[in-house]
């Protein structure tokens, strides 16, 4: 014969949403909120979630991302989220990119693409992004220059500073204030190859004002990735 119940509940793996708050991250998450928009004039930088796994990382970005868009246009912030591990098989550094991209909007972009300050290789696909496109096929048009031309590669950084610049304009009062954060989940669940390619599109391609990156992942396995990859005498700790 059973006793009574146990005062116990299970949670499921994925990510509590909603208002209820049974980890105990309002307030953590309030206050990261709080450090970031304090700190918009110090970007580029990236705020680490670091824990091991089910230890609430996603949930706490959930929240901290919900937080966060709640300021909307009032405090000129645009969230983005990116899953690693689902965009793994297909090309993280391409996914991470194109979903960044795909968040300004189309005008900015053809915009950006139009100026002659710009390097050449971007005027290539001017005819193709003057017309009306929609901002997913410009961007790939940009992308299948990019990857099909080394020196193109070399100059993304440019043109991803260009558009941040002039997107950030375009949010109205004073530009420096507008705030691209963006989410990646799930890095310790990459390959050592996508979390390389995490990395290089953060340090590379998208190092430049106006963005945050809000980062989830367990240290030691990534660490391990890295190290796996680099082959580095120790681990990267």
């Amino acid at each position: 014969m059973f006793g009574a119940a146990p005062k116990f509940t299970l949670l499921g793996d994925q990510p509590h949403s909603g208002e209820e708050d049974p980890l105990g991250f309002h307030e953590l998450a309030e206050s990261l909120a709080q450090l970031i928009l304090a700190s918009r004039r110090s970007t580029p930088f990236t705020l680490g979630i670091e824990a091991g796994w089910g230890m609430g990382k996603s949930t706490l970005m959930a929240r901290l991302r919900e937080r966060l868009a709640r300021e909307g246009e009032t405090a000129k912030v645009t969230t983005v989220e990116f899953n690693a591990w689902t965009a793994d098989e297909t090309g993280v550094l391409e996914g991470l990119m194109k979903t960044v991209l795909n968040e300004m909007d189309p005008n900015v972009l053809r915009r950006t693409l139009r100026k002659k300050r710009l390097m050449s290789w971007v005027r290539v696909v001017v005819s193709v992004a003057a017309g009306w496109l929609r901002i997913s096929s410009i961007v790939d048009q940009v992308w299948d220059r990019v990857a099909g031309d080394p020196r193109a590669r070399n100059e993304l950084r440019d043109l991803v500073e260009q558009a941040v610049t002039d997107w950030r304009e375009k949010q109205g009062g004073v530009p420096d204030d507008a705030l691209l954060c963006v989410f990646i989940d799930d890095l310790d669940r990459c390959t050592s190859e996508g979390v390389l390619e995490v990395f290089e599109a953060m340090k590379l391609y998208m190092d430049v004002p106006g963005f945050v990156f809000v980062v989830g992942y367990d240290r030691d396995i990534v660490s391990d990735l890295v190290h796996q990859k680099k082959s580095y005498i120790e681990s990267i700790k």
